[in-house]
Formats: structure tokens, C-alpha cells, sequence
């Protein structure tokens, strides 16, 4: 599937905050609109580990699945749990280099969209560091895993 995921920060004058929005989306294919969904950050980060993920919403008739999100930089491989009793390794990946010049928050973040069979949902998520440690466990019936250390 042809994902994109594009970021950009906003300013408000008004509040004297800044915000690092990003958007995940999924572009015309075939009979399918665009579709996706967005994430807000406010600037500078925490210096906690984080992660915020969520699963796909059957926008499509294709065979698979997908979990997609975010992670803090300590974060370096997640564990998928899934609901049919396998399991999946994810690797969260850092924005290209290119970008950080423009956008110097992004090398604090890594990003991930990892798709499994339809039918199949993540149960769990086992957040990892550098060392293998767990840093957390997220459960989730509904498919949507926020955490913060």
C-alpha cells in the first residue's frame, strides 16, 4: 500500500506553544479515497520514553492488517502479541537524516507500520530498549496502545 507519513510543526502566537503534528495516510489506489489518521506533539518533547499506536480500520478489501505509530528514540524494537497467540517483532525506524535540518524534532521520534493477516489483531504490545529490557506492556482490546514512561 502506498503510506506516507508527513510531518510539520505549528506555532500559536497566541498560546507561546509549538506542536509537532504528523499524519499518517494511505493515497488513491484503485477505488479507494485517501485515508488516515494524525498525531499532535507539543514541543519539546518529554524526556520520558513514549510510544502511541493504533491499528487499521478495514479501509480496504486487501488480506492483511497493520499496526502504525510512533515511538521516543529509547525505544528499540517492539514485541506484537497477537491475538491468534503469535508474535511479531517491530523495529522502529528515525525519519531520514535529510529531514532533521528542517524539522530537528523528528530525530527524537522512530516510526513504524507493521501489517499481519486479516483477522489477526495485536493483543499486546512489549515495549523494548537498546539492552532488550521491558520498559512496558500495553494491552488493548480495541486495537489503540498509548504509554509513557
Amino acid at each position: 500500500m502506498p503510506w506516507r507519513i508527513t510531518a510539520a510543526t505549528r506555532h500559536s502566537a497566541t498560546l507561546g506553544t509549538s506542536t509537532a503534528e504528523l499524519s499518517f495516510s494511505i493515497h488513491a489506489c484503485g477505488e479507494y479515497s485517501e485515508s488516515g489518521y494524525s498525531e499532535g506533539f507539543r514541543l519539546p518533547f518529554t524526556r520520558a520514553p513514549f510510544l502511541t499506536a493504533g491499528t487499521g480500520t478495514d479501509i480496504d478489501s486487501f488480506p492483511e492488517g497493520d499496526l502504525s505509530g510512533v515511538t521516543s528514540r529509547e525505544i528499540a524494537s517492539l514485541k506484537l502479541k497477537m491475538s491468534d497467540g503469535g508474535t511479531l517483532s517491530v523495529h522502529p525506524r528515525s525519519a531520514p537524516h535529510r529531514l532533521w535540518r528542517t524539522l530537528p524534532w523528528l530525530r527524537d521520534l522512530r516510526f513504524f507500520d507493521e501489517y499481519f493477516p486479516a483477522g489477526v489483531k495485536p493483543r499486546e504490545v512489549v515495549v523494548l530498549d537498546r539492552a532488550g529490557r521491558v520498559l512496558a506492556r500495553c494491552r488493548s482490546k480495541r486495537g489503540s496502545f498509548t504509554w509513557a514512561g
